[in-house]
């Protein structure tokens, strides 16, 4: 009869000579052949070798939040105000200094009363903008720096460092007119004349004339 072939010459069928099982002398089965211990093959698919648990997934990317930007109506023009002044061209300390002098003299304003006031709102920075969207050397808010381009008869660009004084100087110059006192021409500057005189002064207001007048004795 028919002698079987031997056992050397027989294959196992639909199985790559690389994932064949092959057996050592004492019988017991060995991993298969060209599997590397990380679980991938040589065509970098994973594979699950027995008695090795399944590989972790790795853990899931988390977005970076975005943050955000301004949202209310104030800060959208405050964020307009420091960008438009981060693009404008400033004088320095001193220069800023000599245009406060300057223009107090011109409109009969006492120059140390200025420069206190200029100090303490923003340290004669033009670049200075508040939470209120004051801007500038003298803070000015624009509702305020329209009031005093009408007291001057003309407009006042708040973002340029000689309006900014200019609308700050005139405004000084009506307190100091309308006022009782020079301190409450400084509370009228921090919160506003009207309020001083019909509801006196708030303590941080007191705080504010104290402070100014203190600058102005080393003036």
């Amino acid at each position: 009869g028919l002698q079987p072939a031997p056992a050397t010459q027989l294959a196992r069928p639909n199985q790559p000579d690389s994932l064949r099982e092959h057996t050592h002398h004492r019988g017991r089965p060995s991993r298969l052949t060209r599997c590397p211990r990380n679980g991938v093959n040589p065509t970098g698919e994973r594979i699950l070798i027995p008695g090795q648990a399944a590989p972790a997934k790795p853990p899931a990317k988390r977005a970076t939040p975005k943050k955000p930007g301004p949202t209310t109506k104030l800060q959208r023009e405050i964020a307009a105000s420091r960008a438009k002044l981060a693009r404008t061209s400033v004088p320095n300390r001193e220069q800023t200094r000599a245009l406060i002098v300057a223009t107090a003299r011109r409109y009969g304003v006492n120059p140390k009363l200025a420069l206190a006031i200029g100090w303490q709102e923003s340290g004669w920075n033009q670049r200075a903008v508040s939470s209120t969207n004051a801007v500038g050397t003298m803070q000015v808010m624009p509702s305020s720096g329209v009031w005093a381009g009408e007291l001057d008869g003309r407009k006042v660009d708040l973002y340029k460092t000689e309006d900014n004084i200019r609308a700050g100087v005139v405004i000084l110059r009506f307190l100091t007119t309308h006022a009782s006192s020079m301190d409450q021409a400084i509370a009228g500057y921090y919160q506003g004349l009207g309020g001083v005189q019909s509801r006196g002064m708030y303590p941080d207001t007191k705080a504010y004339v104290r402070a100014v007048k203190a600058h102005m004795s080393r003036y």
